[in-house]
């Protein structure tokens, strides 16, 4: 017996029946985190920083320069304090879950870690003092939605109302990454149309083309930045 083909989705996708990168990446991060607390002696921002695994992997942009490029996507698995991950990774839950059960396992992913470059270049271009978070990844998956919502001609108000007031958020508090948080918004949206726009026929490969050619251009980006 043959089993039944899944629709495909806007992506080229087979619809999943639930999200199972997103809880992996959640712990992924949690995982992270313990460590670092663990390392520095406790989960605020003041004993994170002491640890020697954030210290390698916190995004500093003179020491991407100086050729750390790894820092350019695993500053997106450290946070500063408990309040930190626990807003990140409740926003990975609630806006990752349904985009990674459309995009697919593999395209969901690559949306997610460009992001995180995407956010990471911001920082390379407009805040020196460096980031750490995922809250670039967050935003890279706000993006996309709007994006898909865009594609299907679905209303985009309330995914516009938290693109928005995450935006508001970002610029009134003291000490959150702007240009992290735009940065990763406007790559997962690009990253997003690439895959929601690419012509049904080869989908697969003009979404690698496309993909492929953003990434180029964030590396060219952050080079020269």
């Amino acid at each position: 017996m043959r089993r039944a083909r899944r629709g495909v989705t806007v992506a080229g996708a087979e619809l999943a029946e639930r999200a199972v990168l997103v809880p992996t990446l959640i712990g992924v991060n949690v995982l992270v985190f313990l460590l670092t607390a663990v390392q520095g002696g406790g989960a605020g921002a003041d004993q994170i920083v002491e640890s020697p695994v954030y210290g390698e992997l916190a995004l500093a942009p003179w020491l991407v320069t100086g050729g750390e490029w790894w820092r350019l996507l695993t500053y997106g698995f450290v946070h500063l304090g408990l309040t930190h991950i626990a807003f990140n990774m409740l926003s990975l839950w609630f806006v990752g879950r349904e985009l990674e059960r459309v995009f697919g396992r593999a395209r969901f992913l690559v949306v997610y870690l460009i992001s995180i470059l995407g956010g990471g270049v911001g920082v390379m271009l407009f805040e020196p003092q460096g980031a750490a978070g995922a809250s670039g990844a967050v935003f890279g998956l706000l993006g996309a939605i709007l994006v898909m919502l865009l594609r299907l001609r679905q209303p985009p108000g309330q995914i516009l109302f938290w693109i928005g007031l995450n935006v508001a958020f970002s610029i009134l508090v003291p000490n959150i990454s702007l240009a992290g948080h735009l940065g990763g918004l406007v790559v997962g949206a690009a990253a997003a149309a690439i895959l929601v726009y690419a012509p049904p026929h080869n989908r697969t490969t003009w979404q690698a083309g496309g993909l492929t050619t953003l990434l180029v251009l964030l590396v060219l980006v952050a080079t020269t930045a």
